[in-house]
């Protein structure tokens, strides 16, 4: 079938729509999520990785996806989504802190990265207390 200019030029026009609404879309939910963990405060310490964990964030909140591996499990899209949007400072530090003290090799840094994040909100707090914990049985092991 023959299109006339006006039938091309409207087809154009649409798929420019569609695609200056999606980058809108992205464009939205990164300021969200700068808002949410407190980007620039993250940046400060951690310049080189947040970046690219707000672009891991960002791609899989807009990803057209109905699920997404964590953890070798098949987690909904929406409750993945849900749990990012959730994440706060403390949660994006722990990430990079876990990530940092790390010294095994992961083979698959994005995948290791959502899930980490996905993680985050349910393992800080024993993370954190093992921290403690490790640090008080080591001094009172030195004597202190």
């Amino acid at each position: 079938t023959d299109f006339n200019e006006t039938e091309k030029e409207q087809i154009n026009q649409s798929i420019d729509q569609a695609e200056t609404k999606e980058m809108d879309r992205w464009m939205d939910y990164r300021d969200i999520f700068k808002n949410n963990i407190d980007y620039e405060g993250l940046m400060q310490h951690y310049e080189a990785y947040v970046p690219e964990i707000l672009e891991i964030m960002v791609e899989t909140v807009c990803s057209k996806a109905q699920y997404f591996r964590i953890n070798g499990s098949k987690v909904p899209a929406e409750r993945v989504r849900e749990r990012l949007l959730s994440l706060n400072f403390m949660d994006i530090e722990y990430v990079l802190e876990a990530l940092l003290d790390n010294t095994s090799k992961i083979q698959n840094v994005r995948a290791y990265l959502l899930a980490t994040l996905y993680n985050a909100p349910k393992t800080i707090n024993t993370y954190y207390q093992n921290r403690v914990n490790h640090d008080l049985y080591s001094k009172q092991k030195q004597g202190w």
